[in-house]
């Protein structure tokens, strides 16, 4: 049974004949009599209340009738409360419990002991915070046990002690990670001979790798990993494990000690050895393992070349970290058969990069001064070896973002150089190019960006770079293409320009540059149609070629002109003026008339994250700075606001964010303000003006995003104390708990948690956040099993959950078509497999934006729901399977500005009705497959065109 809500369940107890009841998601949270009502059912087998927001329980039942009750499913509910006494304890014909994330604390009821009929049993993700106990010996069937993240403290061989002897061949999972486990593994242990998966990962124990572990022979996943582990691992210790899938021991003190020639019994799909010591040779045992998924040697000690046949055995992985290494060698020739999302190979030895492409993405920050030590860049004459032998190859373009490094390679290289694109094919081995325009990149050019010599073209355009233009620049005496146009340069040029003298295309235009523009006779025969188009745009700058002549130069500043600049100087000094008056008796008023005040923050705050929601990042950077201006100045304004109420904040909200500050670890120092009785004063907490409830709170790392300055360790629920909250930012952090608590933030309207590490799926108490407008778990949140609590969400507007591991989510369409305010939605690399031709009914009226790249659907292009969505601008489907020819009804979608279908197997040309398509301005079907003639294709996108021209 699926309904939104249920105030009561005493009419589930006149069902006398019911044997399987399921209410998983429902809002129960008022139902306070819901034990009674199911308690009443003598034929009850199953009973599933997984995520309904149950808050009560009991300690005993007086009477109850669940005398053959199997499967007791209350997963993801909100009793916290002890977990002992405990009406569920009684029952002891259960085969199954799960009681996972419900808030439960304390110590686990002796009485579990007598329900020796247990064959699984899920109590993660509690806070237990003891041993389990010692009577578990007793549960002579069980087969799974998982106690994740439920705080356990206590001696690892103790733990075993406990385990149920006379099940030991039956035990299938057994799942102690994340918890404060210490001491030793035991020499000696019964067998488990039964035993599918072991995880201890992220507990304090200690001591050397028993041999024992080589008898685990259905083991498939093995996961030792964060713990504190030291000594070595034989040949002795794998090689039973025949059947293995997943070896996870990084970050101990392990030291891989084989043979070079030892031949792996397994065939591992994940190989996380990170900062074990496998070097320094390279582990030619890896060579064996052909269905690699993830490795991570990164730090492992490696001092060696890269063997030739690495390339081919991780050709499949998704995720692929050799970084903090010394390896050396090159590169591969052909990239274009890696399916990685992430690649870091960062900190080695590798030789050979001399061509960097990274533009027109969204790559923020300064450039790093490390970009000029690219040996390949400043070879004489440019010349690589390297790319010699890629002759009749090239680099085509990569999305090159935090969570995918991938480069593809075509025919010919495509370089924007000397203001056109150019193709280059056996011509590649001589050109040296760095291309990092159309981003978001701060600061300064590097000053010893003369360093790579052989550099022959340099395009920082479409930037907000800022700073002066190095004066050794006219060092690069290769350069032939130079584009700094379009960012935030001051100062004069400088004169080592002119001597570019190889100088083809030269671009400063749109910039804050000022005084004379140097010459020289390469720059005079440049843009010899229009040369002033290279300075337009640059107030302060004069001189040929501009109109615009210097001071005391005589012959370009005519009489007329200087009185035409002081008409112009007072007109501008009169705006100012009038500007700071009109400014200065806004804040007076507001100053003198209180509830003024109050309505206007409380508007321009709600305005600044309107308009973000709505639109996004990606309208700001299109619509220009004065936009982002504006908006900017509305959030200084509303920052103004929150911070300096009338008094100190709400007590219990303070001692809240304490309890929270103190499960966490701080290396960036973010929380190093909060001190003090007024919270409302720290750092990324915001109070409101009028009850100085804390109602935002923003705790995203800067530093794009690096886990170094990172807030680490468990989420704590006391954030709960804030009830007022209707922000909540957390992205770029690395939590060791999933936030189910956050679903009881009810007034939350903005929610960001994109890129920190978040373990587990996705909570779906998030669904009880019915104010929602902003939602962004994009690489954050591992997996969800079903989207269903998306549809409770009715004010949602944004949605990116990019990243997420969605393959078994077969509702998603149905969950997000039922959201009426939904405008943007993101699900890219989420592994969606499922697909549907039409939608029966739908809410999506307002969808604008659709990006759902990077999935699994392998099914026909042309009977696809998103088809019938009018009112989407952007529409982003590519590599995701698609097959045959696209659909007629997209010649419908007159909105669309933005279309990215490649990647892609399509067949024929493109629909006759795109020319209906009149507002597009980006069309992306690269590596589709599409057959034709480029005439006609031409006819049928140019049309539309034609007419915006």
């Amino acid at each position: 049974l699926r309904s939104p809500c249920s105030d009561s369940l005493a009419w589930v107890s006149r069902l006398s004949s019911l044997k399987y009841l399921d209410m998983s998601w429902t809002n129960l949270s008022t139902a306070v009599d819901w034990i009674y009502g199911v308690s009443s059912l003598p034929s009850q087998d199953v009973l599933h209340l997984r995520g309904s927001d149950l808050r009560n329980t009991i300690a005993n039942l007086d009477h109850s009738n669940l005398t053959v009750l199997k499967v007791l499913d209350i997963e993801e509910n909100s009793f916290y409360t002890t977990i002992s006494p405990t009406w569920f304890w009684h029952i002891t014909t259960l085969t199954y419990l799960d009681i996972s994330a419900s808030g439960f604390q304390g110590p686990i009821s002796y009485e579990m002991g007598n329900m020796t009929s247990l064959e699984q049993v899920y109590i993660g993700v509690n806070n237990i915070t003891c041993m389990i106990p010692p009577n578990w010996k007793n549960l002579s069937n069980l087969k799974i046990l998982d106690l994740h993240y439920s705080n356990i403290i206590g001696d690892i061989a103790d733990l075993m002690e406990r385990l149920p002897k006379c099940s030991m061949d039956k035990l299938y999972l057994l799942d102690f990670s994340y918890n404060k486990i210490s001491g030793n593994l035991p020499n000696w242990f019964e067998p488990l001979n039964s035993l599918n998966c072991l995880n201890l990962y992220g507990n304090h124990i200690t001591g050397f790798l028993p041999l024992w572990i080589g008898g685990l022979n259905n083991l498939t996943t093995l996961n030792l990993g964060s713990n504190r582990l030291v000594g070595e691992i034989y040949e002795e210790h794998l090689e039973g494990l025949a059947n293995l899938q997943v070896l996870q021991m990084s970050d101990n003190s392990l030291s891989l000690v084989v043979s070079s020639n030892w031949i792996p019994s397994f065939k591992l799909n994940v190989i996380s050895l990170r900062s074990c010591q496998l070097g320094p040779a390279f582990p030619a045992w890896i060579r064996w393992q052909r269905s690699i998924s993830v490795l991570d040697i990164s730090n492992a000690t490696i001092d060696d070349n890269v063997p030739d046949w690495l390339w081919s055995v991780v050709s499949t992985a998704r995720f692929l970290d050799m970084s903090k290494n010394l390896l050396s060698g090159s590169l591969p020739t052909n990239l274009e058969m890696f399916a990685a999302g992430i690649i870091d190979l960062s900190s080695n030895r590798f030789t050979g990069l001399q061509y960097i492409d990274l533009a027109c993405n969204m790559i923020s920050g300064q450039i790093p001064d490390s970009i000029v030590n690219l040996s390949g860049m400043a070879r004489p004459y440019g010349y690589s070896y390297f790319l010699a032998g890629l002759e009749g190859f090239g680099f085509g373009y990569g999305d090159m973002n935090i969570y995918n490094a991938m480069v593809f390679f075509r025919e010919t290289i495509s370089v924007l150089t000397k203001g056109q694109q150019l193709e280059f094919s056996d011509k590649i081995k001589y050109m040296v190019n760095i291309d990092l325009s159309c981003n978001n990149l701060t600061g300064e050019i590097p000053q010893r960006i003369s360093a790579p010599a052989a550099l022959k073209s340099l395009n920082f355009s479409w930037n907000h770079l800022s700073g002066r233009i190095p004066n050794n620049i006219g060092g690069l005496k290769a350069l032939e293409s130079l584009d700094l146009s379009h960012n935030d340069l001051s100062g004069e040029i400088p004169s080592s320009i002119s001597a570019l003298t190889s100088l083809a295309s030269f671009n400063l235009s749109y910039n804050n540059l000022s005084g004379r523009i140097p010459t020289g006779n390469q720059l005079q025969t440049l843009a010899q149609d229009d040369p002033a188009s290279m300075y337009v745009g640059n107030i302060g700058l004069c001189g040929p070629p501009l109109p615009k002549g210097c001071p005391r130069n005589g012959t370009s500043n005519s009489l007329a002109e200087r009185q035409d600049n002081g008409m112009l100087n007072s007109i501008y000094l009169s705006m100012i003026f009038g500007f700071i008056f009109g400014l200065w008796m806004l804040f007076c008023i507001m100053l003198l008339h209180n509830g003024l005040r109050y309505s206007y923050f409380f508007f321009i705050d709600y305005l600044y994250h309107k308009v973000l929601k709505m639109f996004g990042a990606r309208f700001l950077l299109l619509q220009g700075p004065a936009i982002i201006s504006l908006l900017l100045l509305l959030h200084i304004t509303s920052y103004l606001q929150a911070k300096k109420p009338n008094g100190k904040c709400v007590t219990s909200e303070r001692d809240a964010l304490l309890s929270f500050k103190g499960s966490l670890s701080d290396p960036g120092g973010k929380l190093l303000s909060w001190e003090g009785d007024d919270c409302c004063q720290w750092k990324g907490v915001y109070c409101s003006k009028r009850t100085n409830h804390v109602v935002k709170l923003d705790l995203h790392t800067d530093y794009h995003c690096s886990f170094d300055y990172a807030l680490r360790g468990e989420m704590n629920s006391s954030l709960v104390g804030l009830q007022h909250l209707s922000y909540l930012d957390l992205s770029c952090n690395n939590f060791s708990s999933t936030p189910k608590f956050i679903g009881s933030l009810k007034n939350l309207e903005y929610l960001n948690l994109s890129y920190s590490v978040v373990p587990g799926r996705v909570p779906p108490q998030l669904g009880n956040l019915s104010k929602l407008v902003y939602l962004d778990l994009s690489w954050g949140c591992r997996d969800s099993n079903s989207l269903a609590w998306v549809s409770r969400l009715s004010s949602l507007m944004y949605l990116d959950m990019s990243g997420a591991n969605l393959s078994a989510a077969v509702d998603w369409i149905h969950a997000v078509s039922t959201l009426p305010s939904l405008e943007v939605l993101y699900l890219a690399y989420t592994d969606l497999r499922n697909t549907i031709p039409n939608l029966g009914h739908s809410n999506l009226t307002a969808l604008k934006e659709l990006g759902i790249r990077r999935n699994s659907f392998h099914t026909a292009i042309s009977s696809n729901w998103f088809w019938h969505m009018t009112t989407l601008t952007y529409l982003d489907i590519s590599s995701c399977g698609f097959q045959g020819p696209i659909s007629y009804e997209m010649g419908n979608m007159t909105s669309l500005e933005q279309v990215y279908i490649g990647g892609n197997n399509l067949t024929g040309l493109i629909p006759p009705n795109w020319k209906s398509l009149c507002n597009l301005k980006i069309l992306d079907l690269h590596s589709s497959n599409i057959i034709g003639e480029i005439g006609d294709l031409m006819k049928r996108i140019f049309t539309s065109m034609d007419r915006r021209a």
